[in-house]
């Protein structure tokens, strides 16, 4: 798909442009955008959460072995946790691992998220994801009318 982008025209992006316009566009943000670049590493938000949530329980269960499947890393936390842990309390953890991430000094909004979020001819937006991220890149911009869970 990157490569198919770098050879439209600029018939297609003055038409995507025009559509974006009119309101015809509706982006739909999934977990893939939730990254940032360290280094030469591509860190995901799924990866660092499911970090912190395995720091958690350290002391309840081997966490050094547990294999995190990339674009996964959260729910193989997730899966293996929930045999040593009530299902209530991993919940709140894993909102708490996300609170924790947002309000370390060193957090930084997604440059993908912060980038849709400046563009101000989309009238809605809808996420997939779990988290405020979105809404918090809008409310920099402007006010943000509704949000919807």
């Amino acid at each position: 798909m990157a490569e198919a982008l770098h050879t439209l025209d600029d018939r297609f992006w003055n038409r995507l442009l025009k559509a974006i316009e009119e309101g015809q566009v509706v982006p739909v943000v999934g977990a893939q955008l939730l990254n940032w670049q360290v280094g030469d590493k591509t860190e995901t938000l799924q990866q660092r959460l499911a970090e912190r949530l395995l720091a958690f329980y350290r002391d309840r269960i081997d966490t050094a072995s547990i294999v995190l499947t990339p674009q996964r890393e959260l729910h193989d936390a997730v899966t293996k946790l929930k045999t040593v842990a009530n299902l209530q309390d991993l919940y709140a953890d894993v909102a708490d691992a996300l609170d924790a991430e947002r309000k370390d000094p060193a957090f930084k909004m997604p440059a993908a998220i912060e980038k849709l979020a400046a563009i101000a001819s989309f009238r809605l937006l809808v996420t997939l994801t779990p988290d405020a991220l979105l809404a918090a890149a809008l409310r920099k911009r402007c006010a943000v009318n509704e949000i919807v869970h």
